[in-house]
């Protein structure tokens, strides 16, 4: 289940039930790769309504998730790397997938595009186009690594006509912001799976010339 909308055991058990019952079969029928689409809520800042100290931050910036969606997916990440340790011949990626959705779809961009100046929204304003996502993906399964990696994935722009710092300055405005974060700059570092996958990506809503009506 999706973040909301359940009850909280049902997000928790689900998710983490339906994890484990992959990954089990998998290492038992030899599978190599296995690659699982976290979410940003993992990082636990998102869950707690709380930012970290300095935009862009990276994976290793963390603190524990506040609910149990944001739980149960820290958990599918953390039993990969028991699965990884326990055959090592498994090997697994976990993507941080910030609020996929396409541009195109005017209802939910433009919704967020509204609120995003008067709502400090659980993403930080990040999101990712689903076809970067695939691209994402399909580089996970291919890569040459071994144990378990977890990588954020996010669009390099925020989506928001306020600028980033502005925003920051109204929500969070103890947190510090990269001098060279351009101005609608993304606040999550993607950096890691651009040197390790050679993922970066490709769609930006901004040239699609959107309007807030």
């Amino acid at each position: 289940p999706a973040s909301g909308g359940k009850p909280r055991h049902a997000h928790f058990m689900g998710n983490v039930g339906i994890a484990h019952a992959v990954y089990l079969a998998a290492s038992d029928l030899g599978v190599r790769r296995i690659v699982y689409l976290s979410s940003e809520q993992a990082n636990g800042f998102t869950s707690a309504r709380t930012a970290p100290a300095r935009f862009p931050f990276d994976e290793s910036v963390t603190i524990p998730p506040r609910t149990a969606y944001a739980m149960s997916k820290l958990m599918g990440e953390t039993m990969l790397d028991s699965f990884t340790a326990i055959h090592p011949e498994l090997s697994a990626v976990s993507l941080r997938v910030n609020a996929a959705h396409r541009p195109e779809d005017p209802d939910k961009m433009l919704g967020w595009l509204r609120r995003a100046a008067e709502w400090p929204n659980p993403h930080f304003w990040a999101w990712v186009d689903p076809e970067d996502v695939a691209s994402a993906v399909r580089l996970a399964l291919e890569a040459s690594i071994s144990g378990h990696r977890v990588y954020n994935l996010a669009a390099p722009d925020i989506k928001s006509f306020v600028p980033l710092r502005e925003l920051v300055a109204r929500h969070f405005p103890a947190v510090e912001v990269d001098p060279g974060l351009g101005e609608f700059g993304s606040p999550v570092d993607t950096s890691r799976i651009r040197d390790e996958l050679g993922w970066t990506a490709k769609i930006d809503w901004r040239p699609a010339d959107v309007a807030v009506v």
